[in-house]
């Protein structure tokens, strides 16, 4: 898997994306700091995340020691 783009880098292709330009036109102006893969792939991310790279989905914390339905019974 690849590096993250730069910060600064990374703002300027989600504003723009923002804005409604096309993924082509973006990467013929940042076409030295990153492939065409990488737009389209941003884009896409974009559309379905409202971001350019895709949430976090490691699930943190300690499993949980009781089932829901345990606790139910506990409560009552």
């Amino acid at each position: 898997m690849g590096r993250k783009i730069h910060d600064t880098l990374q703002l300027q292709i989600s504003r723009r994306l923002e804005a409604g330009e096309s993924a082509a036109s973006i990467w013929r102006l940042y076409k030295d700091e990153v492939s065409q893969a990488t737009v389209y792939r941003m884009e896409l991310n974009y559309e379905l995340f409202g971001d350019v790279y895709r949430p976090s989905i490691i699930v943190q914390g300690r499993p949980r020691s009781l089932l829901p339905v345990q606790e139910q019974v506990r409560d009552k």
